[in-house]
């Protein structure tokens, strides 16, 4: 069936089937170092820098209006815990259902649903994780076809930025710096549109360990309902 949703993901694959953004300085694109006309063949690391306060987020500090669904979950790389994260999941229009994620073994299965991979150190793209991932992660995502980046936004972007205000500014265009992975800290922050063309911000939680962190995420089903 050729959903509103498929839609939102075909309009979108002009920018990027699937850019992933988080806080941090806008970046030019070095020429020298990369192919500006492709970003996606980038696969450099960053840094987020730590907004004021203190403590890792919680669900409580994502106050932004105009999400589809909020939650949290965990992701992790070892036991019933996944690493691989499905923000879309069995989210509906109405916000029903939840996200998903799988564990090694299981993400072959669903190479072409994932919107990032977590190794217990770094939050990855897909592109990035093909490149920098220990041989299980990469095999397990082998198959897959999403083409993913981070994108650098504007620092004054955060927990209570309204869903539609957060997608204006943010547009995902061609030719910015695109980094593949970043180091994850408690407090940090990414924004996101997801393997299936919906958008959505990601607080980073409590750490637990060398592996386990908890991921607070607003979701915006269809960004096309925003007047931009």
């Amino acid at each position: 069936m050729f959903t509103m949703k498929k839609f939102a993901t075909l309009a979108m694959t002009g920018f990027l089937a699937c850019s992933i953004l988080a806080c941090g300085e806008d970046k030019e694109c070095d020429e020298a170092t990369e192919d500006c006309d492709n970003p996606s063949s980038s696969s450099s690391a960053g840094t987020v820098p730590t907004p004021p306060g203190s403590g890792p987020w919680t669900l409580s500090d994502l106050t932004g209006s105009g999400w589809t669904k909020t939650g949290t979950i965990e992701v992790g790389g070892t036991g019933a815990i996944g690493s691989f994260l499905d923000i879309d999941g069995t989210i509906t229009a109405t916000g029903a259902g939840d996200f998903k994620t799988w564990k090694v073994g299981e993400a072959s299965a669903h190479a072409n649903e994932i919107d990032l991979v977590y190794d217990g150190t770094n939050i990855f793209s897909i592109t990035g994780c093909k490149a920098s991932c220990s041989a299980s992660y990469k095999s397990a995502i082998s198959t897959s076809t999403n083409v993913q980046g981070f994108l650098p936004i504007t620092s004054n972007i955060g927990p209570g930025t309204a869903a539609c205000s957060i997608h204006s500014a943010v547009p995902g265009l061609p030719g910015s710096t695109i980094i593949n992975n970043y180091v994850v800290a408690e407090r940090s922050t990414y924004y996101i549109a997801t393997s299936d063309g919906a958008r959505a911000i990601i607080l980073v939680g409590k750490k637990t360990g060398a592996e386990k962190v908890e991921l607070h995420i607003g979701y915006l089903y269809a960004p096309s309902g925003c007047s931009n």
